[in-house]
């Protein structure tokens, strides 16, 4: 598989830094179906970034709030479909099922992409108004 490459940016530090943690994580797991490594390996590293990622939607969402972002419900409900979606190759992974692996890696790539272009830059104006940079 090819290392993922995300070079979107948003002009917001604290979330371009996030988005960038994601994308080292996936390259993580990328590495880790590559060499072959054990599969409670790869459920670690999803596991890792379930975590993350909900750190990140908690800060994004915070900020949501804080400064009263009128596609607040629009945006929670983007991210608790991905929640879902991790939730469910989780379960389909379950410890015997490295393609289910490499499905996710698609996925995530895909999503983050078009989550950040589709979703996350209808807020930047928001955040910059609000003096978050």
């Amino acid at each position: 598989m090819v290392t993922i490459k995300f070079n979107i940016k948003l002009g917001i530090k604290e979330i371009d830094t996030q988005h960038q943690r994601l994308v080292d994580i996936m390259n993580k797991l990328v590495a880790a179906i590559d060499k072959g490594l054990e599969d409670y390996v790869i459920e670690e590293i999803i596991n890792d970034l379930v975590d993350y990622a909900l750190t990140h939607f908690r800060t994004e969402e915070g900020y949501f709030r804080e400064f009263k972002y009128d596609k607040t419900d629009e945006h929670i409900s983007q991210h608790d479909e991905f929640y879902k979606k991790l939730k469910l190759f989780r379960e389909k992974l379950n410890g015997h099922n490295k393609d289910v692996a490499q499905e996710i890696v698609a996925y995530l790539e895909n999503w983050l992409t078009d989550h950040v272009l589709g979703h996350d830059k209808k807020y930047v104006e928001c955040f910059h108004e609000n003096g978050l940079y």
